[in-house]
């Protein structure tokens, strides 16, 4: 049975507005969480990619929602890097 949650491989937080805190995640998937959901959710399937030689594939979620419908990292920095780059950043993490 597969873990839909995932499981938190890092996390930040970064300030909306210079004022409300929101929170962004790395989290460790030991399959393609896209690839394998349900058909009947609505989502367009991708193609199937491959687990890093630990067996995971890191995905991005904001403020604890889904995680965000973009490719999958194969490391937790590239993963922050993606994340370090974006407007919303400077994120401060926790590990």
């Amino acid at each position: 049975m597969r873990n839909y949650e995932g499981k938190r491989a890092a996390m930040g937080r970064w300030l909306y507005d210079g004022v409300i805190e929101k929170t962004v995640e790395i989290i460790a998937f030991d399959y393609d969480y896209y690839f394998e959901l349900p058909g009947h959710d609505g989502r367009r399937t991708w193609k199937p990619y491959s687990l890093n030689v630990d067996g995971f594939l890191y995905y991005v979620r904001a403020d604890g929602g889904e995680p965000l419908s973009m490719e999958p990292f194969q490391s937790i920095s590239d993963a922050k890097a993606w994340v370090d780059a974006q407007p919303w950043a400077p994120i401060d993490w926790e590990n």
